[in-house]
């Protein structure tokens, strides 16, 4: 899963002709890798943008689609959070999947978003680990928010 957000990061930064032509954004939750981590924007069009990016936690690489001027959809594949298992020892489980989204983008760059896990095995694997005779600590959930700066 790992390799795939890799090598969509990869073909994003390869498509760059000059860094001048992208743009960066730091940034909080699962838009930006999770938890803290930046992102790699490339413009393919007056509406679309290709980024990927690595965050403390995992990676993300994806589309966006500006509809009007202040927000923005998201499709991406990342980080989507992890759980701890208890138990025999303690073991933390990171979720990587299919992720949509909306943003809302200020003009001084501060951006608002809601994303929706759209393709997740969080369930299964939690139904999983407690099957294991796991407890479970620090369940994400499905719907998270983001807020990010682009540069």
């Amino acid at each position: 899963m790992k390799k795939i957000v890799l090598i969509g990061f990869i073909v994003c930064i390869s498509t760059v002709q000059s860094f001048a032509e992208v743009s960066w954004e730091l940034g909080l939750g699962s838009n930006y890798g999770g938890l803290i981590g930046g992102t790699v924007n490339k413009k393919v069009s007056d509406k679309v943008e290709l980024y990927g990016g690595f965050g403390f936690l995992g990676a993300v690489g994806g589309i966006r689609y500006y509809p009007i001027k202040d927000i923005r959809l998201n499709v991406n594949y990342g980080y989507q959070g992890e759980f701890t298992k208890e138990g025999r020892g303690s073991d933390d489980e990171t979720i990587f999947g299919l992720n949509l989204g909306v943003d809302y983008m200020w003009d001084n760059g501060l951006s608002l978003g809601l994303v929706y896990f759209a393709t997740t095995n969080l369930d299964a694997k939690i139904d999983e680990a407690e099957a294991e005779g796991y407890s479970i600590k620090n369940n994400s959930g499905k719907v998270k928010l983001s807020l990010g700066y682009r540069f």
